[in-house]
């Protein structure tokens, strides 16, 4: 077995690296029933800032356990995961700092799974040394029982509004069972499902998913990272697992695209006026229920169905939430027509004025002495 050191500066600094096949083997199958569980979500984040930081200089693995070694502010310590295959998961540590500690040996298992994914495939199917056959060693019968053949792992994608959720299921003899499911924790897989289930747990923390343990699937907080995911990631996941094409994929790999805003009032009697806005994107007009949803998010990414990513502007978002407390309707309403003065505060708002109304405008401005008392809550540039 080779093991490896790499010390390119301009990536990732893999660390020194010590193990055997059957630890190897045997890490293979801890991480399979996932580790992440035994530590705080503030401990995982400064773990991957560790990690990110190349902290971890020394990895050393054995069959029951992991020695994590850093340096830190100066000084050499470790971190040593006990992790027994019927025993309790441990960690102990040179430092007294606790949250360092369980920090670095969480580092130290982002590392593991990194070269798990990377070597396990190289293991032999024996854990046995490896011997030269002998030329007088008698044929073998076919076992009575023959291994199985390694289920394919399916991988189901769908956008949600908290982000990309991934469904994981094994697929053989016409059947689809949950990969990840909690009430499937203990059923049997083989040394090749193995390796595709760590494999792909790799790759999904690498491309920003995070696993849900609770519903046994896979989801991404939010979308920043997805459209890089579709565009540059995905293609060598199809190399290891089969992927069901999702429609929005091709929406949502276009990216975050901003809305625009254009208001329109027309003539509704002598004395109102119908304002309706407009939210579009090109030729791409937004109903109702897609402008309420980006009217709780502005300048959120919100994903819409058949369109991909979309963000209202906070600015934009402003002229719409000001008329609130008028329109019952966020996108259209009845107004009086001195309401109309409201419209001409936003010099770059885009808006389309009947004629009629235009003509109410300039009758109103040129009558002169009107002492008529004007309403309270109009605004210093509504009374002019």
């Amino acid at each position: 077995m080779l093991f490896y050191a790499c010390f390119d500066l301009m990536a990732h600094r893999t660390p020194k690296r010590i193990y055997s096949n059957r630890a190897l083997e045997s890490w293979f199958e801890k991480l399979a029933c996932g580790w992440e569980r035994f530590f705080s979500p503030e401990i995982l984040e400064m773990a991957r800032e560790l990690y990110k930081r190349d902290e971890v200089h020394t990895l050393e693995l054995t069959e029951q356990g992991a020695g994590v070694y850093a340096r830190h502010e100066a000084a050499e310590c470790y971190a040593m995961v006990d992790w027994p295959k019927d025993g309790a998961f441990q960690v102990r540590s040179s430092t007294d700092r606790e949250t360092y500690a369980h920090a670095l040996a969480a580092a130290g298992l982002y590392e593991i799974e990194e070269l798990v994914s990377e070597e396990v495939s190289a293991l032999p199917s024996d854990e046995a040394p490896q011997r030269k056959p002998s030329a007088k060693k008698a044929r073998q019968a076919p076992s009575a029982n023959p291994p199985a053949l390694a289920r394919r792992l399916r991988l189901k994608f769908e956008p949600s509004p908290a982000g990309l959720v991934m469904d994981v299921f094994w697929e053989g003899s016409g059947k689809f069972v949950s990969a990840l499911s909690p009430l499937k924790a203990k059923e049997e897989v083989s040394a090749h499902e193995r390796e595709k289930i760590i494999r792909l747990a790799s790759l999904a923390r690498k491309s920003g998913f995070g696993l849900d343990a609770a519903k046994g699937r896979y989801r991404t907080e939010g979308y920043d990272r997805v459209p890089e995911f579709i565009l540059h990631e995905l293609d060598n996941w199809r190399k290891y697992f089969a992927v069901d094409e999702c429609a929005e994929f091709a929406f949502l790999a276009r990216g975050v695209r901003d809305v625009q805003v254009a208001g329109k009032a027309s003539v509704k009697d002598a004395d109102h006026l119908k304002l309706d806005w407009t939210l579009s994107m090109g030729r791409e007009r937004l109903n109702l229920t897609e402008g309420k949803k980006l009217l709780r998010q502005p300048d959120a990414p919100v994903y819409l169905k058949g369109r991909g990513l979309v963000r209202l502007p906070s600015e934009r978002a402003q002229w719409l939430l000001d008329w609130k407390d008028v329109l019952k309707n966020p996108l259209s309403g009845i107004l009086p027509n001195y309401m109309l003065f409201s419209l001409f505060g936003q010099p770059s708002l885009k808006l389309n004025i009947a004629a009629g109304l235009l003509q109410w405008r300039e009758r109103l401005s040129a009558t002169e002495g009107d002492e008529t008392p004007l309403p309270d809550f109009l605004r210093p540039y509504q009374r002019q």
